[in-house]
């Protein structure tokens, strides 16, 4: 980082960290909203944060305020960066950030039919649920510990962000043959019990996972 972006972050992380206290926090971004109304500060900062490629360049709770400061501001972040982002803290929170920020100009129409996974239209969607899907060989030994925790905050992220592109990303996700797909399934439907009827056939209706309810959870219904 050069000297400029050096101060910016350490400014980002004192205003956006809660480790450092509210006044901290609330100070902190009093001197950075300055330095933001200033005549050349803010090109400056444009500039450098389109250059980032480093997750460690900031801490999640950087982060977090970066890639909404970026959305605000338009700023192009590269796929290849915010995929590693995702992969750094799989946190719902930056799943969130990074997938808004990532398809945010997509031109987008929701879909009539289920696109394989590997076939999605949109390569950042695409890359982000394969990665979330792969699972090694070494990790198959026991159907109770297929790792799907970052499936299931990938699928949560695109349900929040809930354009037409991610819920069919959603849906796609959810359609995916791989070695945990009924545990993700399940998954969406221990979501689904925490809904209202109405909200729950929403999401259904939205979304066609591939397989009805548990037995269990129709007998509720």
């Amino acid at each position: 980082m050069n000297e400029m972006l050096t101060l910016a972050s350490d400014f980002i992380e004192r205003m956006s960290n809660p480790a450092y206290g509210v006044r901290v926090n609330e100070d902190y971004s009093l001197r950075f909203a300055a330095l933001l109304s200033s005549d050349e500060f803010p090109g400056l900062l444009r500039h450098e944060v389109a250059q980032l490629n480093d997750p460690s360049t900031l801490s999640p709770h950087g982060w977090l305020w970066l890639l909404g400061w970026a959305r605000s501001e338009d700023i192009p972040l590269s796929d290849s960066l915010l995929l590693r982002l995702t992969e750094a803290w799989s946190s719902v929170f930056m799943q969130v950030a990074a997938i808004d920020l990532a398809t945010r100009r997509a031109d987008w129409r929701r879909q009539d039919s289920i696109a394989p996974l590997r076939e999605f239209g949109n390569p950042f969607l695409r890359d982000l649920m394969t990665r979330c899907t792969y699972v090694d060989d070494g990790e198959r030994r026991d159907y109770q510990y297929i790792p799907t925790a970052r499936a299931e905050s990938c699928l949560v992220a695109l349900m929040q962000v809930g354009t037409e592109i991610t819920l069919d990303a959603a849906s796609a996700l959810l359609n995916h043959p791989w070695i945990g797909s009924r545990l993700l399934v399940d998954f969406f439907w221990s979501l689904c019990s925490e809904f209202d009827n109405d909200t729950r056939e929403t999401w259904v209706s939205r979304l066609r996972p591939p397989s009805g309810p548990p037995n269990e959870f129709s007998e509720r219904a």
